[in-house]
């Protein structure tokens, strides 16, 4: 990059097998000296950059101090930008100065499973006095069990025809 361009374009493909189970999504990066980052062409972070359009050959608005911190930019809906299979996260990293001796970046994503339980509502016709016994209509029925460290979710095809109500 030495005294011919300030920027590079980087880009790292990766698998995700189960999106649905993706909640938040979590970058980690540093750079010497700005960068913007695009999830599946989703823009997710911008560092040092002004805002919109910056061309290729545009500059970072500072030179970062050294040394270089490692942010953390939490997207909370960033499994949603996730897609089932082959997904590519995107730099464009960015010199303040084209004569500037040094370049760094590194960057890293992590996610959060999608552990919030499904609102189960009883319909209001099948409302049960505390103790009392009634026969559901429905032979499917969802069963959620917790536990200190999470959830576990079940569903069972055959309801028992006088489930007991804890």
């Amino acid at each position: 990059m030495l005294n011919s361009y300030t920027s590079v374009f980087l880009r790292k493909t990766f698998i995700v097998t189960n999106r649905s189970a993706i909640g938040s999504v979590t970058l980690e990066a540093a750079i010497d000296d700005g960068f913007i980052i695009w999830l599946n062409g989703v823009e997710i972070a911008r560092t040092n950059m002004p805002s919109g359009f910056v061309p290729y050959n545009g500059r970072a608005l500072a030179s970062a101090t050294e040394p270089v911190p490692i942010q953390s930019f939490v997207i909370p809906n960033g499994g949603t930008l996730l897609l089932d299979g082959t997904n590519v996260l995107s730099a464009q990293c960015f010199n303040w100065d084209p004569t500037s001796s040094d370049f760094g970046f590194m960057a890293g994503l992590s996610s959060v499973r999608n552990d919030t339980p499904s609102i189960l509502t009883q319909p209001q016709d099948q409302v049960v006095a505390l103790g009392a016994l009634r026969h559901f209509a429905r032979r499917r029925m969802a069963i959620l069990r917790c536990f200190s460290n999470g959830y576990s979710m079940t569903t069972v095809s055959e309801a028992p025809r006088t489930p007991r109500l804890f």
